[in-house]
């Protein structure tokens, strides 16, 4: 999936948990194919996260949403 450019790696942002040789793995695959063609998930989420709280100071957005 890495070498397809079809996924990202994350063990830059959330760590190896315990499988180092893993980790490095996928980490040497990502670098090696490039960038992908999309956004990473968790920079999709944080940025979604940050125009819903800036639209519910606006009043975009009532507090339940």
């Amino acid at each position: 999936m890495l070498a397809a450019r079809l996924a990202v790696e994350t063990v830059s942002v959330f760590g190896d948990n315990g499988l180092a040789e893993q980790a490095a793995d996928s980490q040497t695959a990502a670098s090696v194919a490039g960038p992908v063609a999309f956004e990473s998930p968790h920079l999709y989420r944080r940025r979604m996260r940050e125009i819903a709280q800036r639209r519910r100071g606006e009043q975009w957005l009532s507090a339940q949403e």
